[in-house]
């Protein structure tokens, strides 16, 4: 029985590591890295629950230089209560806590 106990717990653990969304967005910038925009201005977009730890780890991944600006939107359900937070446009060293 405590095998089979360790196994789900296991399990349990694994799937809890992979909905982690900080390595999500780590994992897919990794694979498909961000292009930097010579003349322009790299724009970013964030909602949900996980929208503040999957821009936290975005940022990490900006071109160095690259200006940009960043939109994270946290709420409390669908349709109520949404805050949209704007960030002003910034260089990659600048860096705001979500």
């Amino acid at each position: 029985m405590a095998s089979l106990q360790k196994q789900a717990h296991d399990l349990f653990l694994t799937g809890v590591r992979a909905a982690d969304p900080t390595i999500a967005v780590r994992n897919a910038l990794i694979k498909r890295p961000l292009t930097r925009a010579p003349e322009g201005t790299l724009f970013l977009i964030a909602f949900g629950k996980a929208a503040c730890a999957m821009m936290e780890e975005a940022l990490r991944h900006i071109p160095t230089g690259q200006r940009h600006d960043a939109l994270t939107g946290v709420g409390s359900g669908w349709g109520r209560n949404h805050t949209l937070r704007a960030y002003e446009p910034k260089f990659s060293s600048d860096r705001e806590e979500c």
